[in-house]
């Protein structure tokens, strides 16, 4: 018997996806592209009517990736289904892949998270996430954005924040900018603004405030920094990956540059040694950095 959680109603998501469509081909300058892509939409649209039958959700995914590569490489856009009765739909990323969800917002899903939502999603803002991803998220007058976690909530002002769930005993959510209330079980919302970072135990139910540099920001999937001092970045790759970096006699160091939010750990190092002429080993667990 088929799960029903991976079926989509067919009508909804064609008429869903003609609007991203749209929206896409009015930023498309190039006329002679423009034209392309109306042929393209009409063999979309008309397979998408060949029967009546309900699409399954990879269906749908594996077209939704194909408009994206065509229009904006790098990018995958994920084309909401209506639920069925009550349904949730859910969508598991086996890569890092990034989302625009029907109000506009979007999400950066690293590999092996998850998120979940209703078919009336642009009236009811609710998401659930298993795993890591870092959301910027469009303000809507009268409609809140939540991202709800395994037992705690974050309630969105408009802004850009990411979580992090590596670890039960210290989930980590990081506020680049605008405002975010954090809420968990039986406490009082924690407000958290730019360049502050929590760190929550879900097991204890308790949670910690602190400051993150300033010079540390977030961009189209790049964290960017400039000017930063090392030891400071060290301790935000740390969190980030949940390493331990140690700086072995060096001095005062800053550094320029960015951070592709699914760069492996291993890269993220080399290119520091590249930049400040370091060298590194990793033994006992840990990255040392020095001369």
């Amino acid at each position: 018997m088929r799960d029903r959680n991976d079926i989509v109603n067919k009508k909804f998501v064609a008429e869903f996806m003609k609007q991203q469509w749209d929206r896409i081909e009015e930023e498309v300058e190039n006329e002679s592209d423009v034209a392309v892509g109306n042929l393209i939409w009409n063999k979309i649209d008309k397979r998408l009517h060949v029967s009546r039958r309900f699409y399954r959700l990879k269906v749908v995914s594996s077209v939704a990736a194909s408009v994206a590569i065509l229009f904006l490489a790098g990018w995958t856009y994920f084309m909401w289904g209506n639920r069925l009765s009550d349904e949730m739909l859910i969508v598991e990323a086996a890569e890092s892949r990034n989302y625009i969800l029907p109000d506009g917002s979007k999400v950066w899903m690293e590999a092996g998270s998850r998120i979940e939502c209703a078919g009336d999603f642009s009236e009811n803002r609710n998401v659930k996430l298993e795993g890591n991803s870092t959301f910027e998220v469009l303000k809507q007058n009268g409609k809140p954005f939540r991202v709800y976690l395994a037992n705690s909530c974050i309630e969105v002002k408009g802004t850009c924040f990411s979580v992090n769930q590596d670890i039960a005993e210290a989930n980590v959510i990081t506020l680049y900018n605008g405002r975010i209330d954090f809420i968990s079980a039986g406490k009082e919302a924690v407000e958290l603004y730019p360049s502050q970072q929590l760190v929550y135990d879900s097991v204890k139910l308790k949670s910690t405030v602190k400051l993150i540099s300033s010079n540390i920001c977030w961009e189209n999937g790049d964290f960017r920094f400039s000017e930063i001092a090392l030891s400071e970045l060290v301790d935000f790759i740390g969190q980030k990956y949940r390493v331990s970096i140690e700086l072995e006699g060096l001095k005062k160091l800053n550094i320029t540059g960015r951070i592709h939010y699914d760069e492996t750990l291993d890269l993220v190092i080399k290119k520091i040694c590249f930049s400040l002429k370091l060298n590194y080993r990793f033994v006992n667990n840990k990255y040392v950095l020095y001369k």
